[in-house]
């Protein structure tokens, strides 16, 4: 299974300065989208824990909405990064 021929201009066109830029700009974004995924996942592992030892309904109710808007987060961020992780490889692949 080979590339798109919609796809093979683009991406055997010659490697210019916005190439090396576009590849740092996304390298930097991943590792920006790494860092915020670690600190929803603390965030998220807190909450886990507070839900589980939880001693009052209001606590607990909390701790069940917290976890919720984490899970969120983390699904949009990982769904950013594999955007991110795409777009690199094809412009990696114009380096070839």
């Amino acid at each position: 299974m080979g590339c798109p021929e919609k796809f093979k201009p683009w991406l055997n066109r010659p490697l210019d300065d916005a190439d090396l830029s576009d590849l740092m700009s996304l390298r930097a974004e991943l590792q920006r989208l790494a860092e915020r995924q670690n600190e929803i996942d603390d965030k998220l592992r807190d909450a886990l824990v507070r839900r589980k030892f939880s001693t009052d309904e209001a606590s607990l109710q909390r701790a069940e909405s917290d976890e919720r808007e984490y899970l969120a987060l983390l699904d949009r961020v990982m769904t950013r990064m594999r955007a991110v992780e795409a777009k690199l490889l094809l412009t990696r692949r114009s380096f070839h």
